[in-house]
């Protein structure tokens, strides 16, 4: 969802806003697995109403307020923020 905040990333197809996804959160990866995985989140979206599919691409839908946004970005920063931490200490891990 935060990644539909920047109106570039939610103006690509979805073709091209999964392979944003799959580079920013699978390392690049297009496996199986991968794509069923990205496939199930982008659904439950979907079924909670968050997201809508309009014109080829993916939407915020605009019924469910600010609030949600605001927890979903909190949510989607400390995602983020641990994965990064993760990243680190691997390479840390690895160079010693």
């Amino acid at each position: 969802m935060l990644r539909l905040l920047n109106p570039k990333l939610a103006a690509l197809s979805r073709r091209e806003f999964n392979a944003c996804l799959y580079q920013d959160y699978f390392d690049g990866e297009d496996s199986p697995s991968a794509r069923a995985s990205l496939s199930r989140a982008l659904r439950r979206l979907e079924q909670r109403d968050y997201i809508i599919r309009t014109q080829g691409c993916y939407q915020l839908n605009p019924d469910i307020g600010a609030g949600a946004y605001a927890v979903a970005g909190c949510i989607a920063i400390a995602v983020l923020k641990s994965q990064e931490e993760k990243r680190l200490n691997s390479k840390s891990t690895t160079h010693d």
